[in-house]
């Protein structure tokens, strides 16, 4: 048998890049479906439902509470343990 070999890689868009990236996808779709529609008068698209925003909205604010609770969580801590 020959041997395997993983390798793990870094994400090839971290952080803000990976923001960068999401919002230049959602540009992309949109191109897409004005370009798609200016192209055949008959096409009608009709976008249901566009929850992005409040995805992207809902994630900054996990990402707030965490930080938030890690504060806390260390006052907490230093007043529990801490010499005055």
């Amino acid at each position: 048998m020959s041997p395997v070999t993983m390798v793990r890689r870094p994400s090839p868009f971290p952080d803000q890049a990976a923001e960068q990236h999401r919002h230049g996808f959602v540009k992309q779709v949109q191109t897409g479906h004005k370009s798609l529609q200016n192209d055949d008068d008959d096409l009608t698209i009709t976008v249901a439902r566009d929850e992005a925003d409040s995805i992207q909205d809902s994630l900054k604010d996990v990402a707030e509470t965490m930080a938030m609770a890690v504060v806390i969580s260390m006052i907490i801590i230093f007043l529990f343990f801490g010499d005055f």
